[in-house]
């Protein structure tokens, strides 16, 4: 059997789908490449479970890539040669981890149903810090989302599940976008080590495409886990790990029948220098402009206060101060002229808001659930009140207003605790090493 020579678009599977289209070359022979990087000999004569420890052992260790002076990458098989353009971030170091077994860099795909379409782009921003952060340490990663594919006006605006109840007629395209999604998950998985899927429902795509794979939860997959709680518990089984954003969802999803599970949460950035906070006082809100997080609690527990809302969304019409969408590069001057930062959200799978302005030195009033639990330690990083509860909420938010002292203490607090638990130094680390345990050995 010969090769197919393909030109890869230079701009990268992660990137939206219209510019740089996949050329593909003429057929051309090759003869076979024996004990190179791809040779599949060990892989037929040797247990599988023993390559994929050899290439988990490797997670980690400092090699380079093969490339040729034209800057293109021969990836060798017993078969053929596949010729890729690759583009590279000017981030990417020159360390290159590689698959003892494969003879090649680790690869991972990213399965996610949100990831920015531009620069400026908020949509699935995290989940994408979360794969430079690990491209930076060396790891082949490629994600597959809807900015990639087809998504017929599902995905994007108010989410998937937000754009079917405004328009229910969309979810006979769903099966086409799903279709389309896993055609290409599958495409990107074949020479992948190991799937990483971000939301429960692209576990279930992650399982079909027979390579190991780990399922993350952010939150709001948990309650669409509670609606098909057999699908839920079929995925999570199946996975080899299953990654939660905090501990009430790893609790969530040790009742749905989850075996490994690890909590790493989002990574935040921590600025070197924090500025002043304004005067007078503000107390900040930043974030979606939606019923769940607590927005209009907010407003009334913080009436006759100096309240900045930056943010967008659904109750914009009930919100007439707000400052509308600020881009992410924007918020941390917002941060820094805070007296305080309030998150009342009645569910939260994590909290970035919440370990953003904690980053930056600011007292949290927090609503006690989800993943707010794991960031704000009360009395000493912050302040919980019970999800609601205006009265609590408006006391909590007094307190700090009129005592300097305390919203001095509890920030430095604060930023100390994200620097040490949720920086993207640690969440990395763990990353990788959630990466290496699930590529060890198969689940029993």
């Amino acid at each position: 059997m010969g090769a197919t020579f393909v030109l890869r678009r230079t701009a990268g599977r992660d990137r939206p789908r219209r510019h740089c289209p996949l050329c593909r070359l003429p057929l051309v022979r090759v003869p076979p490449v024996a004990g190179g990087p791809r040779d599949r000999t060990c892989s037929r004569s040797c247990p599988r479970s023993r390559c994929r420890a050899g290439a988990a052992r490797l997670v980690g260790a400092d090699c380079r890539a093969g490339r040729d002076d034209g800057r293109e990458r021969l990836l060798p098989d017993d078969d053929g040669v596949l010729l890729l353009r690759v583009h590279h971030a000017g981030t990417r170091p020159a360390g290159r981890l590689r698959a003892a077994a494969a003879g090649r860099r680790v690869k991972v795909t990213v399965l996610t149903s949100s990831y920015p379409r531009t620069p400026v782009d908020t949509a699935g921003r995290f989940v994408a810090d979360a794969v430079e952060r690990v491209r930076e340490r060396g790891v082949d990663v490629e994600v597959v989302s809807p900015a990639t594919v087809r998504h017929y006006g599902i995905a994007y605006g108010s989410g998937v599940v937000g754009n079917l109840r405004r328009n229910p007629a969309r979810a006979l395209l769903l099966p086409l976008m799903l279709g389309t999604f896993r055609q290409a998950a599958r495409r990107a998985a074949r020479d992948a080590d190991l799937v990483h899927a971000h939301w429960l429902p692209l576990g279930g795509i992650a399982m079909t495409l027979g390579r190991p794979f780990v399922v993350q939860l952010w939150g709001t997959d948990v309650e669409l886990a509670r609606r098909a709680p057999q699908l839920a518990r079929q995925i999570l089984r199946r996975a080899r790990m299953t990654v939660c954003a905090s501990n009430a969802l790893a609790d969530a999803a040790r009742e749905f029948g989850a075996g490994e599970v690890r909590v790493i949460g989002s990574g935040v950035d921590v600025p070197d220098e924090v500025g002043p906070e304004a005067e007078p006082p503000e107390v900040l809100y930043a974030g979606r402009l939606s019923r769940e997080k607590g927005i209009l609690d907010l407003l009334a527990a913080a009436d006759g206060m100096k309240l900045i809302i930056a943010g967008d969304g659904p109750l914009r019409v009930q919100v007439p101060g707000a400052l509308g969408f600020i881009p992410h590069d924007q918020l941390g001057g917002f941060y820094e002229r805070a007296a305080m930062v309030a998150v009342p959200s009645h569910r939260e799978g994590f909290g970035v808001v919440c370990a953003e302005a904690m980053a930056h030195g600011r007292p949290v009033v927090a609503a006690a659930v989800g993943g707010l639990l794991d960031l704000v330690v009360p009395e000493e990083t912050g302040l919980l009140v019970p999800p609601g509860d205006v009265r609590a909420l408006r006391a909590a938010l007094r307190r700090l207003l009129d005592d300097e002292e305390l919203r001095h203490r509890l920030g430095a607090a604060a930023r100390e605790r994200v620097k040490q638990r949720f920086s993207w130094q640690r969440t990395t680390d763990l990353t990788l090493a959630a990466y290496e345990d699930a590529l060890a050995e198969p689940r029993k």
